[in-house]
Parts: C-alpha cells; sequence; structure tokens
C-alpha cells in the first residue's frame, strides 16, 4: 500500500495531466484532425511535469540534469510524432530507435563518452527496445483503446519500479504519463474517435523510455524489470493473435489487453523485489 505522502505525491503528477489530456485531445481532435488528437499525451504529460517541477531552464541545472532533460525529450518527441504524421510517414522502427537512441545518449553522454561498457549496453538495449516495441502500439481507430492500455500499464508499471528504486519524482513522472494516456484512452472507449499515430507513439512512448533510460542509467533499479516492463507494449497483437476479435469481442479488447498487459508488469514488480 501506497503511504498518505506517496498517495498526494501521485495525485499532484495524475490530475493535472489527466485534465489536459482529455480537454486537449477532444480540442485536437476538433480542430487539427484525429490523427493529431494523439499530442494529448505528451502535453499531458508535460502539463504534470510542470506542476510537480516546475519548467527547467536550459541548459539543465548541474544538480539534477537528467530530470531536467525530461521535459526537452517530450517536447521533441511531440513535434517528431506531428512531422511524421503531418508527412503521414507513421512511426517505423528506424525512427522510434532513433529517438530512443538519441535520448540515451543525451541523458547518458559522460559515461558513453567516457566509453563505460555499461552506458554503452544500456544504450543498445534502450534503442534494441524502443525499435521493437513502440512502432507497434501505432494503430487505427479500431485498436486506439487497446495501444492506450498497453501504454497506461507499461506506464504505471514503470511508476511502481521507480517509487521501489526511491525516486520520488520519476515515479510521479511515470504517474503522470499514465494518467495523460488514460485521458486521451476515455474519448476512445467504448467507441473509438481517434487514431494511436505516430504522435501518440513517439510522444507517449518516446516519455516512456526516457523515464526508464534515466531508471537504468542513474537510479538503483532493476534493468532487467525496466527491460520486462516493455513486453506489455506487445499486448495489443498478442491478444488478436490468442483471441478471434468478432464484433462482440471489440468491446473488451482494451481490457483484456490492459489485463495482460498486467503479467509483464507484475513479473517485472516482482523481479525488482526479489521474489
Amino acid at each position: 500500500m501506497l503511504s498518505f505522502l506517496q498517495q498526494k505525491l501521485a495525485l499532484e503528477a495524475i490530475l493535472p495531466a489527466l485534465a489536459v489530456a482529455v480537454l486537449l485531445a477532444g480540442l485536437l481532435a476538433a480542430f487539427a484532425g484525429p490523427r493529431l488528437a494523439g499530442a494529448a499525451l505528451a502535453a499531458g504529460f508535460l502539463a504534470g511535469y510542470a506542476v510537480i517541477l516546475g519548467w527547467p531552464g536550459f541548459p539543465p541545472s548541474l544538480e539534477m540534469p537528467a530530470l531536467q532533460k525530461l521535459p526537452y525529450i517530450a517536447s521533441a518527441a511531440l513535434l517528431l510524432g506531428i512531422g511524421c504524421d503531418v508527412a503521414r510517414l507513421g512511426a517505423p522502427w528506424p525512427v522510434a530507435s532513433t529517438l530512443a537512441g538519441a535520448t540515451a545518449l543525451w541523458l547518458g553522454w559522460r559515461g558513453i563518452a567516457a566509453f563505460r561498457i555499461e552506458s554503452w549496453l544500456i544504450l543498445g538495449a534502450v534503442a534494441t527496445i524502443a525499435g521493437l516495441s513502440l512502432p507497434r502500439l501505432q494503430a487505427a481507430s479500431d485498436g486506439v483503446a487497446a495501444s492506450a492500455a498497453a501504454l497506461v500499464v507499461a506506464a504505471a508499471s514503470t511508476a511502481a519500479l521507480a517509487f521501489h528504486a526511491g525516486s520520488g519524482a520519476l515515479a510521479q513522472l511515470a504517474g503522470a504519463l499514465a494518467a495523460a494516456t488514460g485521458g486521451f484512452a476515455l474519448w476512445n472507449w467504448p467507441r473509438p474517435r481517434h487514431e494511436f499515430s505516430a504522435v501518440a507513439v513517439l510522444g507517449g512512448g518516446g516519455v516512456l523510455v526516457a523515464i526508464a533510460t534515466q531508471l537504468a542509467l542513474f537510479e538503483d533499479s532493476s534493468r532487467a524489470a525496466l527491460a520486462i516492463v516493455f513486453l506489455a507494449l506487445l499486448a495489443p497483437q498478442a491478444i488478436d493473435a490468442l483471441l478471434p476479435m468478432h464484433s462482440a469481442m471489440r468491446l473488451l479488447r482494451p481490457i483484456l489487453v490492459a489485463g495482460l498487459a498486467m503479467v509483464p508488469g507484475l513479473a517485472a514488480w516482482a523481479l525488482a523485489r526479489g521474489f
């Protein structure tokens, strides 16, 4: 159970992110189209970050430079996703891998420049995992709620790992991402209205990658557990392979995806706790 203080900190992150995502998803869909409504994920996260930590100056402070890089990474991922959607490129694995690799490089450049094997391995793992998992979230309107459900579970699992590692700030930020994605999902279930396009994949998934990378590089968190969390993003395709998605089942698909995505989330938690 979370302590009262932990619950208070979580609510401070969740409520602003949820409110901004719900409002912005509706406005973007009305004025920019359903393809760009996914920008609400990164925007909700940025709202949560601003409430929790305030907007950082540039360049980031020497006291906590990595933490202060996160909103700039989220902003870059948001703009990249918008560009991909406007150009109708989607979010293919080279784009997702490049974004993730650049994120890891900027966050951990000191260790990479010093040729620390550990930092180089993390950089490679981040790029590989993101390239394999993030593009699979992309979905047209009939699958958007399921993709959002998988990302909500992955972000919430990352928040739990951050709390366990003693990083309250990163736990709050992962919770803000989960809340923003949940707010976007509310628009798309039981009836789909938007797309889980490149701006949602890169803006939302890119933030998850950045938070997990910071945990792997700078916090006392299980790196194997963090890698397992990303298996949750494969849940939509796994459900489609396991169950026939006829019309009666499509309403239940996001719930089934969330349930399946919790399996790697719980496995990651058990591994981090040493069970």
